[in-house]
Parts: structure tokens; sequence; C-alpha cells
């Protein structure tokens, strides 16, 4: 496979799942642990993975082609996607030990290309307002309802800064977005997919009539902090938490301006049923000592939101993020109608044996 699309290209509606493809993959978990070791047996004279090896890549192979089709059918996405891993031959017989190995790496890297495509499919379906993709899993493909918590786990569906993506050019002129159809700015920034843009003297000019626009421009003093492009560092104590929300609430007129009519359907819908699983989480308080903002990892955000009180944890819709602190609020027992929310019923996560019990089918010979 060419290194090449190892490289940022302008965004393209059909190949813009390009911009979310890992640079350096993790080859670990219940899903992608299988692709970690590739190792070549000799039978009959020939070269060929081990049997059970071959078995457990079909096995991934369904999952990602079916879950990827299925994505692009419920959410009307237009999409170009990779040839089958088994098309480069990792089933196969070969004369050389050498180019079974060399068959079998280049097979691993298309199962890269499907882990971009699912991961930018995800990221499409968390944005939409009908965010159900693991209810599809599991009504619509029969998979166990464990696989979509591995797919959360796994770099399909982290969007943490610990996950290197290839990223994408962007356009910043209203014609050029709209024909593209690509998405806006903040949705690469939230999803920790690195962007690039041109900056020239039609931009410069611009800036001089349109304020909102100069917050996409370079700093001239300005601390990063101040950027509406991207959510406030963590980790690092600049302000409290009165401080932070104070700027936020002075920053959502100007994010106003920037939202499409499609964006603030979306918000507004995440506003009646906030999401619990699939969004951030921040907490101020787990250092008594030195309180500051902080999120949680992705498989503590249930536990954490039913332990703040309803008064103690905020969502904001603009940057689809939850805060919770005891100084939010008085703690008080919860409604019946609180104990409805979804994340007092999710499932719990299942290990890489259950998983592989549970997709057993395999994909059409190739």
């Amino acid at each position: 496979m060419s290194q090449s699309v190892h490289n940022p290209r302008w965004w393209t509606h059909c190949f813009g799942w390009l911009s979310f493809i890992p640079k350096r993959p993790q080859f670990d978990g219940g899903l992608l642990g299988r692709l970690g070791h590739i190792s070549v047996d000799e039978v009959e004279g020939k070269y060929t993975m081990p049997e059970d090896l071959i078995r457990s890549w079909k096995k991934l192979e369904y999952l990602l082609c079916n879950v990827v089709t299925a994505l692009v059918a419920k959410y009307k996405t237009k999409t170009i996607g990779p040839a089958w891993p088994a098309a480069r031959g990792y089933q196969r017989k070969h004369a050389y030990r050498s180019v079974a190995h060399r068959e079998a790496r280049a097979s691993r890297q298309i199962f890269v290309l499907w882990i971009g495509l699912l991961s930018y499919k995800i990221a499409m379906a968390d944005s939409s307002s009908e965010n159900d993709w693991p209810s599809i899993l599991q009504n619509e493909l029969g998979f166990h309802p464990a696989i979509a918590d591995l797919i959360h786990a796994s770099d399909m569906g982290t969007f943490s800064h610990k996950v290197q993506h290839v990223g994408a050019f962007l356009y910043l002129s209203k014609a050029d977005i709209i024909s593209t159809l690509q998405p806006s700015v903040r949705w690469f920034i939230a999803h920790n997919i690195p962007i690039w843009y041109q900056w020239d003297k039609d931009e410069v000019e611009r800036v001089k009539h349109d304020l909102v626009f100069a917050e996409f421009g370079p700093w001239q003093g300005l601390p990063e902090s101040h950027s509406l492009l991207s959510s406030p560092p963590t980790g690092i104590k600049t302000i409290t938490w009165r401080e932070f929300f104070k700027r936020r609430e002075e920053n959502h007129s100007h994010l106003l301006n920037l939202e499409t009519a499609l964006e603030r359907e979306r918000r507004l819908n995440r506003e009646r049923k906030p999401p619990i699983k699939s969004t951030k989480v921040f907490v101020w308080d787990r250092d008594p000592d030195d309180p500051d903002r902080e999120e949680v990892l992705a498989s503590e955000r249930i536990e954490t939101l039913e332990e703040y009180g309803p008064e103690q944890k905020h969502y904001d819709s603009y940057w689809n993020e939850w805060d919770c602190c005891f100084e939010f609020g008085k703690f008080h027992t919860p409604s019946p109608v609180d104990m409805e929310d979804d994340y007092m019923y999710m499932a719990p996560s299942a290990d890489e044996q259950t998983y592989d019990d549970t997709i057993d089918i395999l994909p059409p010979d190739q």
C-alpha cells in the first residue's frame, strides 16, 4: 500500500475518511489485538498464516465491512472505501515464506484503512441527531452488545490526542464548504483530527469586516485558551470553574454565528437528550488539594455521571461535553425520571473471547 495515504490531502466528501486513518495504529484489545502478530507456517511445501489466525482476521474483516456498510446506509453518507483486506491475499498459500509475510503485512495495512473508515463513520454518527449506531450493530447486524463497547475502547472509537490521525487540508470559503459537504473546523478539532487551511491575503481582508472569522487566523499574542476552536487544555491549572463557564457563556454568541443549520439542529437535539457514553466527561474536584478540569477515561464516563447529582453536572451542547463538580449544587436522590436515563441501563463490557463467540460468521470467500 502506498505510503501516500499517511499524508494529509484536501477534504473531499467521498474520501474525507482518509483524515481519520491512524498513523501509528495500536493493535491491542479484544478487536484489534489479533492484528498485532503475524506468523507464517509451512503447509504442504507452501507458506501461509496459521488457520486459526486466518479465521480470526476473517471475523474482524466481516465485522468492519458490515458495520461500515450499515452505517453508510443508516446515515446516508457517500463514501468510496478501500478493497477488502482479503483481496491482498492473507488467506492464500504462497511459494515463498517472504512473500507470505509480505502479503500478510499488506493485508494488515488494508485493515488500517478500514479502521480509519469506521472511525470516521462513528464520528459522523455521534454528530447525528439519531446517534444510535450501537443499536444498529445489535438489532440489524445481530452482534453482541459488547462489540460496541470494544469499538469504543479501541482506536476506532477513541478520539483522543493519544491517537495520531493523518488529518486533512480544509476550506474556509462558504462556497467550497457547501460544495464539498465539509464538516466545520470545530468538528475536526473536537475529534482531535489535525487540520490545515490557507491563510492568505483574502483571509486577512475578510477579517477586517468579520470578527468571528478572525478566530480562525494565526494568533497575535493571544493565549490559546481564548480560542473558540478548541476546549481549554486540561491538566494545566489556569482558571477556576466559574471563570471557565463565564468565558464559555461569552463565546456562545460567536459559536452560534459559526453554526450551519444542520449543526444547530443536531445541537438542539443533544440539548433535549444529552449523550452519555459517546461524549467527553470532565471533573473539577478529583484532587481536593488542587482542583482542576480533568477528563475521565471513556470507561469511567457512566460511573462518573452517576456519582454526581442532577445539579452537580452540566452538559454543554455547543462543545458536546459534561462537566461535573460537587460545588455546582446540592446532591439529592435522583427522581424516577432521572433513573430512566440511558446510562443507568448500559450493558457491561465483555472480554475478547466473548466477542469472538458472537461474530463467528465469516465473510464470503474472496
